[in-house]
């Protein structure tokens, strides 16, 4: 019971310090507009925190940029470590008017119904894909 008050409190903090615009770490969409290279806009009084991502509107049919730097159409781009992605390429298999950047998602255990023993919890690190241990509660094992 305690884990999941402390669980939810975790939460609850990274959501107040993402709308105050006083994020000390990179985490959740916080990590994923750096990863594109969007930078945030203040927030005024009335309005939330919104990103500006200006590489996303430089990309063509045949190239991709990300972070200021241009992939051609099936370049492979390196993902930064910690997020959940591998084998990124830039891609535009719809022929579509900009081409985009298509990745694999990394596959955890978790994902594949492993079960977990009674009375523990599976323990995440904010920048790993996947659970990093378990939890137990020595008295109920």
């Amino acid at each position: 019971m305690f884990q999941v008050q402390f669980i939810i409190l975790s939460f609850a903090l990274i959501f107040v310090n993402l709308g105050l615009g006083e994020v000390t770490k990179d985490v959740g969409m916080v990590r994923f507009y750096k990863e594109l290279g969007c930078k945030m806009k203040p927030a005024g009084s009335k309005d939330p925190v919104s990103y500006e991502c200006p590489s996303q509107t430089q990309s063509t049919e045949k190239s991709c940029v990300i972070k200021g730097k241009t992939y051609q159409l099936g370049d492979d781009i390196e993902a930064e470590p910690g997020v959940c992605l591998a084998a990124c390429r830039c891609l535009n298999p719809l022929k579509a008017k900009r081409a985009k950047v298509i990745c694999a998602n990394l596959e955890c255990p978790e994902h594949f119904g492993v079960p977990v023993r009674k009375q523990c919890t599976r323990m995440y690190s904010i920048d790993k894909c996947c659970a990093t241990g378990l939890l137990c509660d020595p008295g109920k094992t």
